[in-house]
């Protein structure tokens, strides 16, 4: 899911049913298990942070040469179904093509799956590298997508570099492995200064204006890093640091997992704030239709109890495929998620479902009896990747105490929707930037919560 681009719920769910039911991404899956429990291992010393990284980075690239086979023989059943059919071959034969064709499609689409959830465990190594700083990791997302390295000179020329740092006891995090870090190759920690360094390898020594321009906005991006500023694509974002830590439910979410195994479903509600419920969906399609779908409709009117009135407006209801099937700069992945690493992997794979529902009016009501004068703002309709704006109103706060007011996008409400945050969690955000801003002009931000405490990311 990148924050800027409208996704379709019904599509997402189709895509990550066939790739999940597809023979490639099940004769695959154990990989992807053995090695986030590695990841987990290498994070607390138990496992060679170097290997892992190179681990990943096999798999990586062999799901991605799994995939471009599978595009060309794409490409090759296409033009036999156009042979077929211009030669009048049997309906037999022309249906035998089109279930082949539409198979090999399935592999592709669970190739990319798989290869996006190998790069989910490198970004959950990435977080904790960059102490889950998720504003540095959100500057450093700011880039088009990278596509998976080949094997040849360059990819050579990197591993040799990563060795030279190991032999130097330098950490470091070849970029390659996830999908947050799309700036240079190579990101190093200097363990003396507390600061990371950026670096590209190339393989040659010619200078282009290509390798110029990626110099240079290399060079902008590291001093992005040092200042917590970074202007991109018209705009400028800036790094706010929260005081507190972040509050969240998650760890009620792990005993609504929990709940979930022995009883197929469960929930919870947050006075009319925040509501999930819970799938057990690797158990619940073995019931019989009509119970399962009592259950499911119970249950989901049980999360639907969180509206209290025909007039609250909710956001649009959210599930845990969503930062599956995509991408999102502004989420942390479901590795780092501080509950049992066998429901996270649950979570990640699709054994559960989750669907998440946020009140905004709900959480006006509860900002209102501390204090605070709300305002809902009315999103654009009909928005398209062509017209998405970068920032998105949804909620106007005003604090007479303090005589200061801000705008609320919809990007924290989501982020705080996916991640279950409770509502003090943005409040604190509001007071953050109030504190730190002099104006009540809305400016572009992305948050820093110190990872201390009972909900500190894993």
């Amino acid at each position: 899911m990148d924050d800027r681009i409208p996704t379709s719920y019904k599509e997402d769910i189709h895509q990550f049913s066939v790739a999940i039911s597809n023979a490639f991404y099940m004769e695959n899956k154990w990989i992807l298990q053995d090695l986030f429990e590695k990841s987990l291992a290498a994070k607390h010393g138990n496992y060679s942070i170097f290997d892992i990284q190179f681990e990943i980075l096999k798999e990586i690239i062999a799901v991605d040469s799994a995939r471009r086979k599978f595009k060309k023989q794409k490409e090759s059943y296409a033009r036999t179904m156009a042979d077929l059919k211009a030669g009048n071959a049997s309906v037999e034969r022309i249906k035998l093509a089109q279930d082949q064709l539409q198979l090999i499609d399935h592999s592709i689409i669970a190739a990319i799956l798989l290869m996006g959830q190998l790069r989910s465990i490198g970004d959950g190594i990435a977080w904790w590298f960059l102490k889950y700083d998720r504003a540095l990791l959100r500057l450093l997302a700011e880039h088009d997508y990278v596509t998976p390295p080949r094997v040849g000179k360059g990819l050579h020329t990197e591993i040799q570099r990563c060795a030279e740092l190991a032999s130097q006891g330098r950490p470091f995090l070849l970029n390659s492995i996830t999908n947050f870090l799309r700036y240079g190759d190579i990101t190093v920690y200097d363990t003396t200064k507390g600061t990371y360094e950026l670096i590209e390898v190339k393989s040659g020594t010619s200078r282009t204006t290509r390798t110029f321009n990626q110099g240079r906005q290399l060079a902008l991006v590291q001093e992005a890093v040092k200042t917590g500023t970074h202007s991109k694509f018209g705009f400028t974002l800036t790094k706010i640091a929260c005081k507190s830590p972040l509050l969240t439910y998650v760890k009620m979410l792990e005993r609504v997992l929990e709940e979930a195994t022995a009883n197929y479903v469960s929930s919870r509600v947050f006075g009319d704030y925040l509501s999930f419920c819970v799938f057990y969906t690797k158990k619940i399609i073995g019931l019989p239709e009509l119970q399962s779908k009592a259950m499911a409709e119970e249950v989901i009117r049980r999360s639907l109890s969180v509206f209290k009135t025909k007039r609250d407006v909710p956001l649009p209801i959210m599930t845990n495929i969503l930062p599956t099937v995509h991408f999102s700069r502004v989420l942390a992945p479901y590795t780092i998620f501080p509950i049992r690493s066998d429901l996270r992997f649950a979570l990640m794979t699709g054994e559960f479902g989750i669907l998440i529902q946020l009140n905004i009016t709900g959480f006006e009501r509860w900002l209102q009896k501390r204090g605070w004068t709300t305002k809902y703002i009315e999103p654009p309709k009909n928005l398209s990747l062509k017209n998405m704006p970068m920032h998105i109103p949804i909620l106007q706060v005003f604090n007479k105490n303090i005589r200061k007011g801000t705008e609320i996008g919809i990007d924290t409400l989501t982020v705080a929707q996916m991640e279950l945050w409770m509502p003090e969690s943005i409040e604190r955000i509001i007071l953050t930037i109030m504190d730190q801003w002099p104006t009540t002009q809305y400016q572009y931000y992305t948050n820093y919560f110190p990872n201390t405490g009972k909900y500190a990311w894993d």
